[in-house]
């Protein structure tokens, strides 16, 4: 079965997003799905709140609002407003073009109170459109050992060693992605 869609873990901060970005920025494709950011410049108390913005919206576009936050954390405490992953996140993955890359950046342990977002998820990684997508490297997670195990899937694991090799080796088989996906 040929794999079509690639998975990058790693830590956090290792640089998942930045190799992810670049990677697009070289194919030259649409994008369609999610990209999640972490901001702490809206607050004072050690928390960063995390929002949900469409990976077809330039970063200069998004918009910091209670209806795209998706929750908050600090080191020890996770929020989550599931609600926002079954509205907007499931919006933006019904949203797909069908001559773009799918991108999901990141999946990780919020979304496991989304019964919906998780299912359109993995209902995209079951089909054959390309999909580029941030993991958290954990194993405990159901949902994300259930997105490994699809046959259509590869990933790699970035660390501060590896990151050009890395780089090198998924922008060669995205480069081979065709024009229509």
């Amino acid at each position: 079965m040929e794999k079509r869609h690639i998975l990058i873990s790693g830590d956090r901060g290792i640089g998942k997003s930045f190799l992810i970005q670049r990677i697009l920025k070289e194919k030259g494709m649409p994008v369609s799905g999610f990209r999640s950011k972490s901001e702490s410049r809206f607050r004072d108390d050690g928390f960063h709140d995390i929002f949900l913005h469409p990976a077809s919206e330039a970063d200069t576009e998004w918009k910091f609002t209670k209806e795209n936050q998706i929750g908050s954390c600090n080191s020890k405490i996770h929020n989550v407003d599931p609600e926002v992953f079954e509205t907007l996140g499931v919006q933006y993955l019904n949203e797909i073009r069908e001559d773009s890359i799918i991108l999901m950046d990141e999946l990780g342990f919020m979304e496991t109170s989304s019964p919906k977002f998780m299912e359109r998820v993995l209902e995209l990684f079951r089909g054959d459109q390309h999909i580029l997508a941030a993991i958290k490297p954990r194993h405990d997670i159901p949902f994300l050992e259930e997105i490994r195990a699809c046959p259509k899937c590869m990933e790699f694991c970035l660390t501060a060693g590896n990151r050009d090799e890395i780089c090198e080796k998924v922008s060669g088989i995205v480069k081979n992605w065709g024009s229509s996906c």
